[in-house]
Order: C-alpha cells, then sequence, then structure tokens
C-alpha cells in the first residue's frame, strides 16, 4: 500500500523528502525545518508561486505563514478539525477542514462501547450536503 501511495504522489510531482538519519520527535523536527525554509526560500526566489498550501494543524507553523503572508503570499491551510490549532487556522488566508472537503471520509475510531452506544451508533446520521467550508477569509492585500 505504501508503495502504490508513494508512486501516486510521484506522478502528480510530489517530492517526497526522507529524513533517515534521525528518530523520534527530532525526525519530525526536522522535517518541519526543511519544510519551513524551502517554503520561505521559494517565497524569496520565484515571484510567480503566489499561494502555498499547507496540510497541517500544527500551530508550529504559524511563524511560517505569517512570513510567508508578509512575503505577499496566499496562505491557504487544511487540517484535521480536532486536532487544528486556533492559532494556525487564524493565521491563514483561507483554513479547510480536511474532514468536511467533498468526498473525503476518514475511518471511524474503534473503541470500546456498551450495549446502549452500540445501538445508537447504528443508526447513521443523515448526509451532510456538500460545501466547501471555511473558517475564515481575508480580503487580498492592496
Amino acid at each position: 500500500m505504501f508503495e502504490a501511495a508513494r508512486r501516486d504522489l510521484a506522478e502528480h510531482q510530489v517530492e517526497l523528502i526522507e529524513i533517515p538519519q534521525r528518530i523520534g520527535p527530532s525526525r519530525k523536527n526536522a522535517a518541519d525545518i526543511k519544510m519551513s525554509v524551502d517554503a520561505v526560500e521559494l517565497g524569496f526566489e520565484r515571484d510567480y508561486i503566489t499561494t502555498f498550501v499547507l496540510c497541517t494543524g500544527d500551530s508550529d507553523f504559524t511563524p511560517l505563514v505569517h512570513k510567508l503572508r508578509g512575503l505577499n503570499r496566499r496562505v491557504i491551510g487544511i487540517g484535521l478539525r480536532a486536532s487544528t490549532s486556533p492559532l494556525l487556522a487564524s493565521a491563514c488566508d483561507e483554513f479547510l477542514y480536511y474532514e468536511s472537503l467533498p468526498g473525503v471520509e476518514l475511518p471511524q475510531k474503534r473503541e470500546k462501547r456498551g450495549k446502549k452506544e452500540k445501538a445508537a451508533a447504528a443508526v447513521p446520521p443523515p448526509p451532510a450536503p456538500p460545501s466547501w467550508p471555511t473558517l475564515r477569509r481575508r480580503s487580498p492585500r492592496p
């Protein structure tokens, strides 16, 4: 499954960067820092890149959003509602909640439930109408 996903991403020009020399939290931080440095570098060097999309809910990326917006770039964030920092969401020009995007269905968490909870869970909620949800939109900069 991983190889198929890797192949699909490569076919869509997504560059996968592995940082094998580190393990644990430092590995994640190294990847976050590399991504941030690359984004700021692109913001300075390539005027034709006007919009950045960050797929994260991590507040650690809020300074990156502020820097990109300071370079007159539009920033769209995408993250999970339950784990997105309000600081990050409000810093973006537009923020979309991943689970609310059309066609996205997240796998349900498996939890131990009592008999009453199982019976209530058996009745599915009515489907929500498709929409393009945003937390907030800002007007373009002059």
